[in-house]
Formats: C-alpha cells, sequence, structure tokens
C-alpha cells in the first residue's frame, strides 16, 4: 500500500475511531517521561484523534501533536483543544515543520506504519534535542482464539487493500531505525459492547463505514461474531501494547 495514503484513508474514519479505538495504558505514557524534565516538550506525530495525546498531556507534558489529515485533526481540536499545553500541527511526519533540536521526546502511536521511514529518521534526528529518544507504539491484538477470529473477520469485510501492519516491525526495521532500543509489552484490555465494534470494524484502514458498499455484509458477520462470543452483553478485546524506545 502507498504510504502516502495514510494521509487520507482515514478521512470517513475520524468519528469512529475517536468513540471506538483503545487508548493505552497509562503507565506507558509515565515509563516514557521518567527520566525526562519537570516540563518537558513532547512531539506527538501522526496524533490523529489524541489516543495518545491526552495521556500526554494528563502527564503535564507540553506536546506538539502532528497529523495531516484534517477530519482527524478536527477531532483532536474538538476533544482537547482547550489545553493550553496542547499545539496542533497540520504537517507530515517527514516534514514537521518544527525547528531544530526542539523536542525532548517524539512519539508515535499506532501510526508509524503510514510513514516514509527513511526520511522520517532524518526528520526526527533534525528536531530531537542531544540524547533525545523516539517512543513507537502499536496496540497489537492478543494471541487469542476471540481476538484472531475478529481480526481475520475484518480482513475477510475488506473492501481496500488490507495493509499486514505487524509484519512490518520486525527485528530488520527496528535494527535500522534505532540505534539501541529496548521493548516492553502491558496488557491492555477493554469491555466492548456491539455499537462500539461495529464502529472499531469500521475505524480498520481496509474496511467499509456505514453506508458504503460492503458495510450491511460486514454488520451480519460482526453481529454473528458477537452473539458467539459476549458475555452479558460485552465481549473482553484483548490487545498487548507494545512499545519500542531508543535513540
Amino acid at each position: 500500500m502507498n504510504i502516502f495514503k495514510g494521509k487520507t484513508i482515514f478521512n470517513d474514519k475520524a468519528i469512529v475511531y475517536q468513540e471506538a479505538r483503545p487508548s493505552y495504558p497509562t503507565i506507558v505514557a509515565i515509563e516514557m517521561l521518567k527520566n525526562l524534565s519537570e516540563k518537558p516538550v513532547i512531539t506527538d506525530v501522526g496524533a490523529g484523534t489524541g489516543k495518545f495525546t491526552e495521556l500526554l498531556l494528563n502527564q503535564n507534558a507540553t506536546v506538539y501533536a502532528v497529523e495531516p489529515n484534517e477530519a482527524m485533526r478536527n477531532q483532536l481540536k474538538i476533544t482537547y483543544g482547550d489545553n493550553p499545553n496542547l499545539h496542533i500541527i497540520n504537517a507530515d511526519a517527514e516534514k514537521t515543520t518544527l525547528q531544530n533540536k526542539f523536542t525532548d521526546l517524539i512519539v508515535v502511536a499506532h501510526a508509524f506504519h503510514w510513514f516514509n521511514k527513511n526520511e522520517c529518521k532524518k526528520e526526527f534526528k533534525r528536531i530531537l534535542k542531544d540524547n533525545g529518544k523516539v517512543g513507537l507504539i502499536w496496540n497489537w491484538y492478543a494471541n487469542n482464539p476471540t481476538m484472531n477470529e475478529y481480526r481475520h473477520l475484518i480482513y475477510e469485510c475488506a473492501t481496500k487493500e488490507v495493509l499486514f501492519i505487524k509484519e512490518q516491525v520486525n527485528t530488520e526495521f527496528l535494527n535500522n531505525f534505532f540505534d539501541k532500543y529496548e521493548t516492553k509489552e502491558y496488557t491492555n484490555d477493554v469491555a466492548y459492547n456491539f455499537n462500539t465494534i461495529i464502529k472499531l470494524a469500521q475505524s480498520s484502514h481496509c474496511t467499509p463505514v456505514k453506508g458504503e458498499k460492503g458495510y450491511n455484509e460486514m454488520y451480519v458477520k460482526i453481529k454473528k461474531w458477537f452473539d458467539k462470543y459476549n458475555c452479558n452483553g460485552n465481549i473482553k478485546f484483548s490487545f498487548n501494547c507494545t512499545t519500542y524506545m531508543g535513540n
């Protein structure tokens, strides 16, 4: 898939993205900021609707949220725009428009797969302060029967090209991008009702949204899966929140 599609593919998905995508464990933000100054400057690249931005703001950080997609930026503004520590930047990951040696830490939460990795490496080096670090974060579906079946169901319902994200985040990529890095995993479980699950399904990069061809078929399949696994009207979605932090 052309990486530049990542700038437009969520045009019609920003609302369901904000309403249904999981956040991240608070401890992730705490761990990433623990060795920084009392009031660090953080650049959240590909901030989207602000799922991780919120956690950074809650840690009293000054956050520059870089997001090229207008619909996603609008959701970010609606939810967190009143926070004086938040600065929303309309720019690309490969050209953030920020100054040289500007930021203490760069974070990218479930978005780096859309970027040009080589160009980002140059840009991140340029805007990082000396000894600054980069934290890459993904919410991977846990490897269990319920999540495996849901994930394959999403692929089955895809009406757009499927990007197999996890295959990109391999040892070769990580060793090429980082000088040194550490990996940590955190359990991230969320209870979803059917209404939220159907929004989550729409928020995927490859699925139809309501009104598009293929949506009704997806709805029926997701409902059948939900009826199979739900307990008292909810299904526990299990994620392995994985961080890659380094120079």
